[in-house]
């Protein structure tokens, strides 16, 4: 059974960083990520793995230390546990597709 969220539950918003839940199936979430203008999410792991799918703007991914950027189709795939967070460096929000099994 697929839960589809209208209006879209806040799961995460703080400091310029919004997360919204767009669905929900029983063992797989999908969330929007959406970073304002020089916006960064705080650093975090997660017990699964995790992929992201760059909708909109450009963004730097910090992964244990090592920084990467990412743009508008690019997809990356973490691997559960490891420390990760998110930063908008430009003017135009960062939109991003998180994509985890539970």
């Amino acid at each position: 059974m697929i839960k589809i969220h209208q209006p879209q539950k806040i799961l995460y918003d703080r400091d310029g960083s919004i997360g919204r839940l767009l669905v929900e199936l029983d063992d797989f979430l999908m969330v929007e990520l959406t970073l304002e203008s020089n916006a960064q999410m705080e650093n975090h792991s997660m017990p699964v793995d995790v992929l992201f799918y760059i909708v909109k703007g450009e963004g730097i991914l910090e992964i244990e230390g090592f920084k990467n950027s990412y743009k508008a189709g690019d997809v990356v795939k973490v691997d559960k546990s490891l420390s990760r967070s998110w930063k908008n460096e430009n003017e135009e929000e960062f939109i991003v597709l998180v994509l985890r099994k539970e």
